[in-house]
C-alpha cells in the first residue's frame, strides 16, 4: 500500500494480512458489538469474498469462532458467536424511514438529515481503483473513518430517546 501520514492507518503487506489484522483488532479490543451500516448486504459480503480468495478464516467470534452467514426469507445476516452484530441499515429502513425526508437511505443521506453531517462521496468502483492502483489511500481511509464515525452517531441519536422513555 501507499505510504500515508494518517495516524489511524496501518500498513500491511496484502489483503490476507489486512483481514488477519482486522480479526486481531476485534479480539484485542474484546469487542462485544460490531456495528455497521448495510454490513449484511455489502461489507460482510466483501469480507467473505476476500477471505475466500486469500484463504483467511473470518474468526471474528469469541474463542476464534468463524463468522457464519444466514438467510431467512429475503433477509440475510452475519452471525458472530459471542458478539453482537448490529447492522443499522434495516433499523433505519423499517423504523426511522417514515420520519426521514430523504428519498434514499444511504449513510450519507441519513447522516445529513439526522446529524447535519456529510461525507465525501467515493463510489465502489473508485474504491476498487484506488486499491488496485495504490492511489489516493488517504481519501479511501478518510472515507472509511467517516463511515465509522457517522454510524454510531446515528445509533446514539436514534435510540437515546427510546432508552430514556423505557427507563
Amino acid at each position: 500500500m501507499k505510504d500515508t501520514d494518517l495516524e489511524f492507518v496501518e500498513e500491511v503487506e496484502d489483503q490476507a494480512e489486512m483481514l488477519e489484522r482486522f480479526i486481531e483488532i476485534v479480539e484485542d479490543q474484546k469487542a462485544d458489538i460490531l456495528l455497521g451500516y448495510n454490513t449484511d448486504e455489502f461489507d460482510f459480503d466483501i469480507l467473505r469474498d476476500k477471505a475466500d480468495e486469500t484463504g483467511v478464516t473470518l474468526a471474528l467470534g469469541r474463542n476464534g469462532e468463524r463468522m457464519k452467514f444466514n438467510r431467512r426469507g429475503r433477509f440475510k445476516g452475519a452471525r458472530i458467536k459471542g458478539r453482537m452484530h448490529l447492522d443499522l441499515y434495516p433499523f433505519v429502513t423499517h423504523v426511522l424511514a417514515p420520519g426521514i425526508d430523504s428519498e434514499t437511505l444511504d449513510l450519507d443521506s441519513v447522516a445529513q438529515e439526522m446529524l447535519g453531517k456529510e461525507k465525501d462521496d467515493l463510489s465502489w468502483s473508485e474504491m476498487k481503483q484506488i486499491w488496485r492502483e495504490k492511489g489516493d489511500i488517504e481519501k479511501f481511509a478518510e472515507y472509511a473513518l467517516k463511515d465509522s464515525e457517522l454510524t454510531p452517531d446515528i445509533l446514539t441519536l436514534s435510540t437515546s430517546p427510546s432508552c430514556s422513555i423505557s427507563g
